[in-house]
């Protein structure tokens, strides 16, 4: 539905102004709709805005912000975040590599699918 990600990133904004600490869920959910919104910085600050907040990332917003990155074309973001992951944690899984190969495949980026 299109739109609808104003309204989720609307509503993380309104919860911050009002002094509440989104949680683990909040960011996975406003993280996936900078998907629909086409906005890989916006989720990308989101993730640092979460650790910075005192949020530790946790293997489901880790692999929304590698799949915005990947659906949206961003691939070398997409693929700084995996080594991230690697050396700092969580560790990918196998469905963050395959939000990174669906991604890549998508754009028509078979040299880094492959």
């Amino acid at each position: 539905r299109a739109g609808e990600w104003r309204e989720v990133l609307a509503l993380f904004d309104r919860m911050r102004e009002r002094g509440l600490q989104p949680n683990t869920h909040c960011y996975h959910s406003a993280i996936l709709a900078c998907e629909h919104a086409g906005s890989v910085r916006q989720a990308l600050s989101l993730l640092d805005d979460m650790r910075a907040s005192g949020v530790a990332p946790n293997i489901f917003t880790c692999t929304a912000a590698v799949q915005v990155c990947a659906m949206r074309g961003a691939f070398r973001q997409a693929l700084e975040l995996v080594d991230r992951m690697c050396a700092l944690g969580p560790k990918p899984t196998t469905v963050t590599y395959n939000v990174l190969i669906r991604g890549a495949v998508q754009q028509g980026k078979m040299d880094v699918a492959g």
